[in-house]
């Protein structure tokens, strides 16, 4: 039985960026992140070890964040990575990493790099 844990709207405040003004300054950036695995075991023990467990999930991208890149690529490439290993049982995994109110010469609301995998 497939589902999906989604999760919405984690933000951070990091200091990604290709010009070294914004590395040094930092942004605001927002993550979403839908994972696909089967629920059968988890729904039927009602065992957090048996589930995706989104507590985890926030720890691994709070830790990449951390971690200052020139592209938001980058950062986005790194957490897909860490989740697939961290939860070997994920199926589909569709990541969505936000740069709010990117350093543009004008008004942008976001930009925005998705993975899926």
């Amino acid at each position: 039985m497939k589902s999906k844990i989604i999760i919405q709207g984690m933000h951070f405040k990091a200091h990604h960026g290709y010009y070294l003004e914004e590395r040094k300054i930092g942004g605001q950036y927002s993550i979403d992140m839908e994972i696909e695995y089967d629920i059968q075991k988890a729904a039927q023990h009602d065992n957090l070890e048996d589930t995706i467990n989104y507590e985890k999930i926030y720890a691994i991208c709070k830790s990449e964040m951390a971690i200052s890149q020139k592209l938001i690529e980058t950062v986005g490439l790194n957490l897909v990575e860490k989740v697939r290993a961290e939860f070997p049982e994920v199926l589909h995994l569709i990541l969505t990493i936000h740069k709010l109110n990117p350093p543009l010469d004008g008004l942008v609301d976001r930009a925005s790099v998705r993975i899926e995998v």
